[in-house]
């Protein structure tokens, strides 16, 4: 038997609050429930992935990969998600048309004051043509944005995000590597 989903109305108030009007697509899902719900999806997540937030809330987030084979980036995210630690990982995800994306995730655990523990996703639509510098720009932007969520986190996560950072850039030297991007 499953347990029914369920959803914090003050939590999502929270959350709003705080992302609703950010750029930066984000996404929380609660790992304290089976298969790790989303509970909140910002605008600019249903902008990058075209799928109503009012759909999706109650999911768990691989209905982005319908009919995608296994990655093997899959592994490391349920990994990450099953333990609660930060993790990003590169996808390939599908859009509520059928339009294939490289999603460039990155997973944050975060705990609001007086909450549960959370899982915060920030995507990152990755076009092989991207220009590095606007991945960059983005990144920071990304940055910035776990900075100012970091009053509703505890502070000791500030090194995870400063860990991303480093991955960031790895992943970075890995496409030019690989001729997928270009300076």
């Amino acid at each position: 038997m499953t347990t029914p989903f369920v959803q914090d109305r003050a939590i999502v108030a929270r959350l709003e609050a705080e992302f609703e009007t950010r750029t930066i697509p984000v996404t929380v899902a609660d790992p304290n429930q089976h298969d790790a719900p989303l509970i909140y999806a910002n605008r600019a997540f249903e902008e990058l992935t075209g799928y109503d937030r009012g759909r999706i809330v109650g999911q768990n987030c691989r209905f982005l990969q319908k009919g995608m084979p296994d990655q093997p980036d899959r592994k490391k995210l349920r990994d990450a998600v099953a333990a609660q630690t930060p993790v990003d990982v590169l996808l390939t995800n599908v859009q509520s048309d059928g339009t294939l994306f490289q999603n460039y995730l990155i997973v944050e655990p975060i705990t609001l004051r007086g909450g549960p523990n959370l899982l915060m996703g920030c995507q990152f639509r990755f076009d092989f043509d991207t220009r590095l510098v606007e991945f960059v720009a983005h990144m920071e932007r990304v940055d910035r944005s776990i900075h100012r969520a970091m009053d509703i986190a505890e502070r000791r996560k500030l090194v995870a995000i400063e860990t991303h950072v480093t991955r960031t850039k790895s992943l970075l030297a890995v496409l030019k590597s690989r001729g997928l991007i270009s300076l």
